[in-house]
């Protein structure tokens, strides 16, 4: 849901033009692979801003078409040469009051094994500052 990359997990299902809050936007239709079975979203609804290319809403849904979560992509800001969205306001697909806020304060890369995506290394884990 953080990354803006949806391509490698999703294939487009079809595409329309639509408004999203006065904005221009394509509408994408996205499923997850076939190759991703082990997808957290079976499919989402994608907003993207038409003269940016840049991810402005999406929702995500599970199998059995139940709303799992809606997403707002905000404060787009420069960093590692690409527009990013230092902002993420994520709100459950049921029910509203149960909001979550991911606001980045730098963005930056750094190497790291398959093993580190756990819950227990996030306490260890120190990006590289950006250049």
């Amino acid at each position: 849901m953080a990354r803006t990359g949806f391509s490698q997990d999703y294939d487009v299902v079809s595409l329309d033009e639509a408004q999203r809050e006065g904005v221009p936007c394509y509408h994408f239709s996205l499923a997850a692979k076939r190759s991703k079975e082990d997808s957290t979203y079976e499919r989402v609804g994608l907003w993207v801003e038409k003269s940016t290319l840049r991810p402005l809403y999406a929702e995500f849904f599970a199998s059995s078409d139940k709303p799992l979560k809606r997403a707002f992509y905000k404060d787009y800001r420069e960093a590692e040469g690409k527009d990013f969205p230092f902002t993420l306001d994520i709100f459950d697909g049921e029910d509203r009051a149960r909001h979550t806020v991911m606001a980045y304060s730098r963005i930056g890369r750094k190497s790291m094994a398959d093993t580190a995506f756990r819950r227990e290394y996030l306490e260890n884990w120190n990006p590289e500052p950006l250049k």
